[in-house]
């Protein structure tokens, strides 16, 4: 009996890392042929507002994330009997959060030299916020009782929404505030199928419990604030790019710029995603390994390494060379293909950066990561704000693996003095 449900259990994780592997594929094939819709039939300005738009929401989203979802598993775990009452108190505390995003994010938007159809567009947009909140909240039920399937059903409903009605919509020239309340339609969408789904294992509802929120938030604020900053540097090289006031000896204006920039990064940005496949199968292993002994973590940190760099320098020069073939699927952006041959130089960095994070992690050393990421995004931030001006969008290229680079340093420099400290070692 132990082992059949030992079998069964193996099965249903096998099954979930399948299921998230095909969802992020699917996901990412349709975020690209929405790019490629929009690149092609709608032209470069809309293209263009739409990058300076999105980006500018990525930015304040994962305020609302904050790394509570792994902390509350973890709880929910060892006391069942508070799944529903916590759930409700989680996804009270992420619309909550939701509104201090938009709120953040509308207060920011008031200083920022935007044109009005932009502004109009983030502020449609921002309401995207609330519904990743509820989608959020979701995920959390489905890893807890392990159907990740659900997540990706209504992940990928949610994207064959946008595409469909953004194929449609294409044919009769519509202009970005269109093609942004379809962006928040589909988010919606997302979010209450993902509801739907939950309402198998929880009743829905809201019930605000403030010591329960003190304790999550202070349980994740490491993890929180980590992918709060980096998700900022992500996004904050659109916003430069697309406001900046270029020298007249390069030729180039922030709207044309940031559309050109825009899709070399967004090609880039589901490149990069490919280490998680790994890393999430790879995470689980190092958990167990560091419980026997920190040689036999390393020595399989080792060879995780190993894989990372080298597919990362076998996808480089794969991205490298085709760079001109995919660019051209999506109309006529020949100028991208610079920045995106400049971004994937920096892409076996971004992989092994991955298992540095989740080394980190492993050695219990996560509250480094906030001070890690917080750095480089203020170094990103006052580097792009010099160089793009200066140098055009492809210094935002080089700036964006220069920023994961000093990461990876940052993180080697932490690790190797945690060994040196290290008695077993």
């Amino acid at each position: 009996m132990i082992e059949l449900a030992v079998m069964r259990l193996s099965f249903r994780l096998a099954y979930n890392s399948l299921v998230q592997i095909i969802g992020r594929l699917l996901g990412g094939l349709v975020n690209l042929l929405v790019i490629l819709i929009i690149t092609r039939q709608l032209g470069k300005g809309v293209w263009s507002d739409y990058v300076t738009i999105t980006s500018f929401v990525a930015i304040f989203t994962l305020i609302a994330d904050f790394g509570l979802n792994s902390i509350f598993v973890r709880e929910v775990s060892q006391e069942p009997l508070k799944r529903e009452k916590n759930f409700q108190s989680l996804l009270s505390l992420r619309i909550g959060l939701a509104l201090v995003a938009i709120f953040s994010s509308l207060a920011i938007l008031s200083f920022t030299p935007h044109t009005t159809t932009v502004k109009l567009g983030i502020v449609i947009a921002v309401l995207a916020i609330l519904a990743q909140s509820i989608s959020y909240s979701a995920s959390a039920i489905f890893q807890l009782v392990l159907r990740f399937d659900k997540a990706v059903l209504a992940d990928i409903v949610g994207n064959l929404f946008l595409l469909v009605f953004i194929s449609v919509a294409s044919s009769i020239k519509i202009g970005i505030v269109a093609v942004i309340v379809l962006y928040l339609l589909a988010n919606f969408v997302k979010a209450l199928l993902a509801l739907f789904f939950v309402s198998s294992y929880v009743k829905f509802g809201l019930s605000f419990d403030w010591k329960y929120a003190k304790r999550l938030l202070a349980l994740s604020w490491a993890i929180g604030l980590t992918a709060v900053f980096s998700q900022f540097t992500a996004n904050i090289d659109k916003q430069i790019v697309s406001l900046a006031t270029y020298k007249a000896s390069l030729g180039q204006n922030g709207h044309d710029a940031v559309a050109i920039y825009g899709l070399s990064y967004r090609i880039f940005d589901f490149l990069i995603s490919f280490p998680a496949f790994l890393i999430n199968s790879a995470f689980p292993i190092m958990l167990e390994k560091v419980k026997d002994n920190l040689e036999g973590l390393l020595n399989f940190t080792k060879k995780i390494f190993l894989v990372l760099v080298l597919s990362g320098i076998v996808l480089t020069g794969v991205s490298y060379l085709l760079a001109p073939y995919v660019l051209a699927w999506f109309g006529k952006y020949p100028e991208s293909v610079a920045p995106l041959r400049i971004l994937v130089l920096g892409l076996p960095v971004f992989f092994v950066t991955s298992i540095g994070f989740s080394l980190l992690i492993v050695l219990k050393k996560e509250k480094l990561l906030p001070l890690i990421y917080g750095f480089a995004a203020a170094f990103n931030f006052a580097a792009n704000f010099y160089f793009v001006p200066n140098f055009g969008y492809n210094a935002a290229a080089w700036l964006t693996w220069i920023t994961e680079l000093l990461v990876l340093l940052l993180m080697m420099v932490f690790i190797f003095q945690f060994l040196r400290k290290d008695e077993t070692y």
